[in-house]
């Protein structure tokens, strides 16, 4: 029985050690996913923004450079 025990012992030390690199791969994984999606809704929000900033080809008829409405009719 002591053999066996030694021998259960052993395997059981490989399998922990061998789960080891397997576990801190998952938790990166998902790290790595995360700040991934993270980039990603930045990446998104950043081109709203962009479409919100992009010259509206309406203003450039005004010549107006505070965007202001110049006439009461324009509304």
């Amino acid at each position: 029985t002591e053999t066996l025990a030694i021998a259960l012992g052993r395997v059981g030390g490989v399998v922990v050690l061998a789960a080891i690199p397997l576990i801190y791969w998952q938790v990166q994984k998902r790290r790595v996913l995360f700040a991934y999606n993270q980039f990603d809704q930045g990446v998104q929000t950043g081109e709203a923004f962009l479409d919100i900033g992009r010259v509206d080809p309406d203003w450039e008829r005004n010549d107006n450079d505070d965007m202001m409405v110049q006439n009461v009719d324009d509304l």
